[in-house]
């Protein structure tokens, strides 16, 4: 499966792509369109970055599948677009054949994808909401919305490791151990850390302990 990214004019042949570039024109202005495909170079699934206004912080996103008559809509910051147009098809894909309602989780494993990810940055489990719920005016039987990080599941052994990994680097920088062993562990919780971050990590709801917190949120802003 092949990736292309565009942000010339298409004219869509599936309805569902049809309804999906419709639905992003009313929306707002399209700046960005990604699609993969067979090796026929058949489309399988698409999503469209869209700007509701000038100078928005936010990407709103649009995503639908070949076989799915359902589009989904998520935002992500406006740096991460790119990544989520990735997920926008990955979550499209990952409920094909599915009936989805507000409650019911899809899990992203990296074949729906379609191209080379690093795993720290796919979000383990999305949330289906009302699409209202992901901006005003979206509505419709066949829309609904994500959000990223809908189990707790996909946090916990993760945070664990960057529990562990933290105290070891205190452990380091109080022993004076030498620099590239200190610059190893500063690494792995960073890694650590944009896992957490992409599988929806809510820190009110799964706190680090408090002598710790500084420390991630110094290697964070590193």
């Amino acid at each position: 499966m092949s990736s292309r990214r565009t942000t010339d004019k298409y004219t869509a042949v599936d309805p569902a792509q049809a309804r999906a570039y419709r639905l992003a024109g009313d929306l707002g202005k399209i700046l960005g369109d990604s699609a993969n495909t067979d090796r026929g170079h058949n489309t399988l699934a698409w999503a469209l970055d869209v700007r509701r206004s000038e100078g928005d912080m936010k990407a709103l996103i649009v995503g639908g599948a070949k076989g799915c008559p359902t589009l989904f809509v998520l935002e992500v910051p406006v740096p991460s677009a790119t990544l989520g147009l990735m997920m926008g098809k990955a979550v499209a894909l990952a409920a094909v054949g599915r009936t989805l309602s507000p409650g019911d989780e899809l899990t992203l494993l990296p074949e729906h994808f379609g191209s080379a990810l690093d795993p720290g940055q796919i979000p383990g489990v999305f949330r289906i909401v009302p699409a209202s719920e992901i901006g005003q005016g979206l509505s419709g039987p066949d829309l609904l919305g994500v959000v990223a990080g809908g189990s707790s599941a996909a946090v916990r052994g993760p945070l664990a490791k960057l529990q562990a990994s933290l105290r070891r680097l205190q452990r380091l920088r109080e022993t004076e151990a030498p620099v590239v062993m200190r610059d190893n562990e500063v690494q792995l919780i960073r890694r650590l850390l944009a896992r957490l971050q992409a599988s929806g990590w809510d820190r009110r709801a799964d706190p680090l302990p408090a002598d710790l917190l500084a420390l991630a949120d110094e290697l964070a802003k590193g």
